[in-house]
């Protein structure tokens, strides 16, 4: 080896430490902990039920160092405070497992509310859903709403002086939920829905005259609810069709005048033929009598 060049035996050393490197950091970096992951995929949460029924709820979780917590936050019907109920492991293990609650039946209808909330071993959480609630509608048997009566009637052909539209339901709805839940092609301006003392009948005013000749089509979606929260069955929707313009003569004139004129044309025409043929026999007349 030559005085003043670098020392051989230290490159291999620094190229062997380069590849440790190379292949321990991505390692050490991926070995961070992660919160728990609730698979919302691979369950079905209830959305609807009656009173007096619980509700089952089982869902897998996993996290790469163990579950330590896992709860149901409710809040039951008509209370302001959550209740926390505690998940257990029905299978698996804290890595990877299947957690489950009940929560208790209600006795009264309305929206409950709740959220799964999870915490592992290095204190990191997870909650579902992230940011609001999940809802279940809970109402008595034989309470789903239904549409029982429009006006118009479904298929009607009216004329373009409908003031408004009236929707019937066979119990009492939730407000809100209707009017979002309400929607009309082609768009029609309407004002401030009117509600019936007993919250079953809505009128819809309309603000303008609706277009001559159009189909249109009143639709409610299966989010609209009675008061108790249980949601329609499904969307329901209805036709109705307004008349062609009339003509520019019918708008001028009366149907009854229309006619008399036509007739008084033809009496006209009829009294200047006959004239003419008055006219025409005694010219004839005459030359016979010169002759």
């Amino acid at each position: 080896m030559r005085k003043g060049s670098p020392n051989a035996t230290g490159w291999p050393r620094l190229l062997f430490v380069l590849i440790a490197l190379l292949f321990v950091l991505p390692s050490a970096l991926s070995g961070a902990s992660t919160p728990p992951k609730i698979n919302i995929g691979a369950t079905t949460l209830p959305t609807m039920g009656n009173v007096g029924q619980s509700f089952h709820i089982s869902v897998p979780i996993s996290d790469d160092t163990g579950v330590v917590k896992t709860e149901i936050v409710y809040k039951p019907i008509g209370a302001t405070d959550f209740v926390n109920i505690s998940m257990t492991l029905s299978g698996g293990d804290a890595l990877s497992g299947t957690w489950d609650a009940t929560i208790p039946a209600q006795d009264t209808g309305g929206i409950l509310e709740f959220h799964i909330l999870v915490l592992d071993n290095e204190g990191l959480s997870s909650r579902y859903p992230v940011n609001d609630e999940q809802e279940i509608f809970i109402g008595a048997m034989g309470t789903i709403p239904e549409v029982i009566y429009t006006s118009p009637k479904e298929g009607a052909i009216i004329d373009q002086t409908l003031e408004s539209i009236k929707i019937g339901f066979n119990t009492e709805m939730n407000k809100t939920s209707v009017e979002e839940a309400l929607s009309i092609s082609p768009s029609i301006n309407t004002e401030k829905f009117i509600w019936s003392a007993n919250g079953t009948e809505v009128t819809i005013p309309l603000s303008s005259a609706i277009a001559p000749g159009t189909n249109y089509t009143v639709t409610l979606s299966s989010s609209a609810r009675a008061v108790d929260g249980t949601p329609m069955a499904s969307s329901y929707s209805f036709k109705f069709y307004t008349q062609e313009k009339a003509s520019s003569v019918d708008d001028g004139f009366p149907p009854m005048m229309v006619s008399i004129a036509s007739i008084g044309v033809l009496l006209l025409i009829a009294l200047f033929l006959f004239r003419g043929l008055v006219k025409r026999n005694s010219g004839g007349k005459k030359e016979e009598d010169e002759e």
